[in-house]
């Protein structure tokens, strides 16, 4: 399966440009013609599934823009969650500024941390006020992005999910007027879920804005105590507590999707509610320590202080050993199934041994500093975070973008090698009155034309 953009409407016989209803025309006289009860060459069968197939695809106006952009795999794509958004042409315009904006947000960061940086080893003498300004840009522009999410108007084919609908359509008994009701009911709960989500994450960037201005605040010296800065991070995983009870509670009253429904049923309601709720309440206890640390009121360590965040990587070991033990237990009547499920978990522990590489090795550093058992660099314990930043703003800033670019190129080039040149029109197939008015179905595509030659002569 390749990007070929063209070879359905060659199954079909038509031109790229070609209207619906000459899509619907072709596709009825070659049906009529293949048709298995029509002939008995196992040859004009398997054509007759290419024809359908090829006219299933062109005939939706969406499929046929993913192929025309991307060919079959991008319509195979298009039902997953990822390709849902990347292999979407009306989505492509909103990828990119994300993209973008991510690409930004990290050389933001970069030039945050590096601020810090210099200004932590006292290379500087800066005010932290000034430090901070990169990351309030960034804090600015996620704020903006989710007013402007939370006031657009929910999108009706994000409430159309067919496997919930269909699943609605199996349960209920009433009739056709009791199925449109529970189908008006389902859409929305699921309207008002995605406004309360929006709400949710909005608050959250809000949260983590107030505590970014309230630490460089008492890096700077006011008197603030260590529970007043980090009440914005209490109240935050509050939110995500209660996000994640509403959530689970939800699933079990049937107002989720089927799969997070099925997986709550597998797993049980109270083993699935501490699963979600485990990491908030890690990050409520580091907070709290990290308050009580700056504040003086107790004398741990601060490798004691950040023993949650080494809890929190083995609470991800240990789900990832879960999805692990899943596809372990798949039959082999699901070999390819149990074949792709094991590939992405290995894909996840590489991942996983990655970032915790990256991410505890310089945690590990900031606590030997702060307790005073290594004398180093901040600039230098950033070491990792600098490399990763660096490697998402490359990625997101700079190589998804201009790949895009040259898929778009692509096509307009693959367009422009379609049109016929001025010097060649007569050799360019142009089909007579006759032939433009025949409605004999037994016509076959591969019968010659008259071109604009033989037309003259006859």
């Amino acid at each position: 399966m390749d990007r070929n953009t063209v070879h359905l409407y060659t199954i079909l016989g038509v031109s790229k440009t070609a209207s619906p209803a000459e899509l619907k025309r072709s596709y009825r006289r070659l049906a009529l013609r293949y048709h298995p009860d029509k002939s008995s060459d196992p040859q004009d069968a398997q054509r007759f599934r290419d024809i359908a197939h090829a006219y299933e695809i062109l005939s939706d106006p969406k499929k046929r823009a993913v192929y025309d952009k991307y060919g079959e795999i991008g319509v195979s794509m298009l039902g997953s969650v990822s390709g849902s958004f990347l292999y979407d042409p009306a989505e492509e315009s909103k990828i990119q500024v994300v993209f973008l904006s991510i690409g930004c947000s990290c050389l933001l960061l970069i030039v945050f941390f590096s601020f810090l940086s210099i200004r932590v080893d006292g290379l500087v003498s800066w005010s932290y006020l000034v430090v901070f300004v990169p990351l309030w840009i960034v804090d600015a522009v996620l704020l903006v992005l989710l007013i402007l999410n939370v006031l657009s108007p929910v999108d009706d084919e994000i409430l159309e999910d067919r496997e919930d609908l269909d699943n609605e359509d199996e349960q209920e008994g009433d009739g056709r007027g009791g199925r449109e009701a529970r189908r008006e009911r389902l859409k929305r709960s699921k309207r008002l879920f995605l406004r309360l989500v929006g709400l949710y994450f909005l608050l959250n960037v809000a949260c983590f804005c107030l505590f970014h201005v309230l630490i460089a605040l008492k890096s700077e010296g006011a008197a603030i105590s260590g529970v007043l800065v980090f009440a914005p991070i209490f109240f935050y995983q509050g939110l995500s507590l209660l996000y994640q009870i509403v959530k689970v509670l939800l699933a079990k009253s049937g107002l989720m999707g089927i799969a997070y429904a099925a997986q709550v049923t597998q797993d049980g309601f109270f083993l699935t509610l501490f699963s979600s709720t485990f990491d908030s309440l890690l990050f409520i206890i580091h907070g709290v320590l990290i308050a009580l640390k700056v504040d003086g009121v107790f004398g741990f360590s601060w490798a004691a202080v950040f023993a949650p965040l080494y809890c929190f990587g083995l609470f991800l070991f240990s789900l990832i050993c879960k999805q692990f033990r899943r596809v372990a237990s798949l039959t082999d009547d699901q070999r390819e199934l149990k074949q792709q499920a094991r590939a992405f978990v290995i894909c996840e522990i590489i991942i996983f041994l990655v970032g915790a590489a990256f991410f505890y090795t310089p945690l590990g550093l900031l606590v030997a500093k702060l307790d005073g058992t290594l004398g180093i660099r901040l600039s230098i314990i950033l070491i990792p975070v600098f490399i990763v930043t660096s490697f998402f703003a490359c990625c997101c800033g700079c190589f998804i973008p201009c790949l895009m670019c040259i898929i778009n190129m692509d096509d307009m080039d693959e367009s422009r090698n379609h049109l016929v040149s001025s010097d060649r029109l007569i050799e360019a197939p142009l089909a007579s009155p006759l032939a433009s008015t025949s409605t004999d179905p037994t016509t076959s595509i591969d019968e010659p034309v008259l071109t604009s030659s033989t037309a003259a002569v006859l």
